[in-house]
């Protein structure tokens, strides 16, 4: 994302954290005046009128609040590529929760889908099987040798969360790679 210009929509308040609400709106709480132990606060919420109904916006308020357990595994692998990081993780979560088919499904995902993130999360939903059965290390290895740079890096770096000893060769020649994210990983 490139910032085009700066643009002051509100100052004098003191947000002590901010989040993106389901609803596509930005929220923060303020603590008025100063920082000390008090009885008062607000919540403000920030929106683009214009963009409050989006289509988009009101699909990702319905998935991030719906019941994932139910979604069959192919339809929660089409929510690895959505725009919202929230959904996204949501479908991980669930595939990674459930048994065999969800992780036949992530594998699948990361290994065949054309999207960058969709694949990322398939991996990662890996990882969290991998956790549980470090034997599941093995299929990692084939993604070390992936056109895509950040598919390596990603394999590295589950790999090494789970601590895979049987890929210790391979990633020692990554060590050497071109790409300063697969160095550091494969350092690590």
């Amino acid at each position: 994302f490139e910032l085009e210009q700066t643009v002051e929509v509100a100052k004098g308040l003191l947000p002590t954290g901010l989040d993106f609400g389901p609803d596509g709106a930005l929220y923060f709480g303020d603590w008025i005046d100063g920082w000390g132990a008090k009885s008062l606060g607000r919540l403000w919420k920030i929106d683009e009128e214009t963009e409050s109904q989006s289509p988009l916006r009101l699909e990702t308020k319905a998935l991030i609040q719906a019941d994932f357990k139910t979604v069959a595994a192919n339809e929660l692998a089409s929510h690895l590529s959505h725009p919202d990081m929230r959904v996204r993780q949501k479908a991980q979560f669930q595939l990674a929760k459930s048994s065999e088919k969800g992780y036949q499904q992530l594998k699948e995902t990361a290994t065949s889908s054309a999207n960058q993130l969709s694949r990322i999360h398939g991996l990662w939903g890996m990882g969290q099987f991998a956790r549980r059965d470090n034997t599941l290390g093995a299929d990692f290895i084939p993604f070390l040798d992936d056109a895509d740079e950040e598919i390596i890096a990603q394999a590295i770096k589950q790999l090494g969360d789970f601590k895979y000893k049987n890929a210790s060769n391979k990633l020692v020649e990554l060590v050497l790679h071109k790409n300063p994210r697969i160095q550091f990983f494969a350092t690590e």
